[in-house]
């Protein structure tokens, strides 16, 4: 937001072009300093372009990276134009689905496709994380996966979907959003206009 205030007249971090303004950095001090960095930098991008709303509210999608800072900074902020458009050409929501390249499992291994080409036939862009390869992903597939959505007995098995770090479901409840038109809500997307979810949401919407 161009002239050092923000939304309203709020005084903002830092002077003129390279500044922060206040609503913001008080929404995003409250964010957990594992989300802080990149939220931080891509809010202080928006709004120096002047793209973001008053909706404030709207800016914890930023950010799921390295620490900033857990106080306030004391010091101004500067990110470079380029710096400002490599954040913004790298931030997307990730869908993650963890798998098993190496389970011995037939049913495990239709699934684990089945969720996979529905994802590349409809263009929605996912991650493949191997649990059986990468024993980091399995940790933190594992550690992430809600109490209330752990089998009774054992561990969980893929595939799991993630819309980043949060839990999506599993296969069956993949399964379920697919029978019912809203894969988009079960994995925290807008669903495109045109599309069978879309026009049920409007229909929805009208009556």
């Amino acid at each position: 937001m161009p002239g050092g205030r923000g939304g309203g007249g709020e005084r903002v971090r830092g002077r003129g072009r390279n500044a922060l303004s206040a609503p913001a950095f008080s929404l995003l001090s409250q964010l957990r300093p594992a989300r802080r960095a990149k939220a931080f930098a891509q809010t202080f991008c928006a709004e120096r372009r002047g793209s973001l709303s008053h909706s404030w509210k709207s800016l914890v999608v930023f950010g799921f990276f390295a620490p900033l800072l857990l106080h306030p900074p004391a010091k101004e902020h500067r990110f470079t134009t380029a710096a400002c458009e490599r954040l913004d050409q790298g931030f997307k929501m990730v869908i993650k689905v963890y798998i098993a390249t190496s389970s011995g499992s037939t049913s495990i291994k239709k699934q684990q496709q089945d969720v996979m080409g529905f994802l590349a036939a409809n263009k929605i862009e996912f991650e493949e994380c191997d649990i059986a390869a990468n024993e980091s992903n399995r940790k933190w597939m594992r550690e992430n996966i809600p109490e209330e959505s752990r089998p009774a007995t054992g561990n969980p098995l893929p595939p799991q979907i993630f819309n980043e770090e949060k839990y999506c479901g599993n296969y069956e409840a993949f399964f379920d959003a697919r029978e019912d038109n809203a894969v988009y809500a079960f994995l925290g997307l807008t669903a495109p206009p045109g599309s069978k979810e879309a026009e049920a949401l409007a229909k929805k919407a009208q009556q």
